[in-house]
């Protein structure tokens, strides 16, 4: 991850647009953050949740085990994958009915 954060941002320290969860996190519309647990960014994404959720957000998060990043591109072919998308989509309906 080091050699892609420094392709990304050469000798830049990350700021708060690289990094989110390094934001100021507060009064930010509610959230939906869905991870892949074989993705080398889910941890980042499981920090911008938890942060979010320090900061008093509405956040829905969902680790999908068994995937890898990019894990909706393979949501037509992968049973396991369309199961990850069908739970975002149905908390995103869920929220949006509020």
């Amino acid at each position: 991850m080091r050699r892609f954060w420094a392709e990304y941002l050469g000798d830049q320290v990350p700021d708060a647009y690289a990094a989110p969860a390094r934001a100021d996190l507060n009064g930010l519309p509610p959230a939906l953050i869905l991870t892949a647990a074989l993705d080398p960014l889910v941890d980042e994404g499981e920090a911008l949740a938890n942060a979010l959720n320090a900061a008093g957000g509405d956040v829905w998060y969902h680790r999908a085990e068994g995937l890898i990043h990019g894990l909706l591109r393979f949501r037509a072919q992968a049973p396991i994958a369309q199961r990850a998308f069908a739970r975002a989509t149905d908390a995103l309906k869920s929220r949006l009915r509020q």
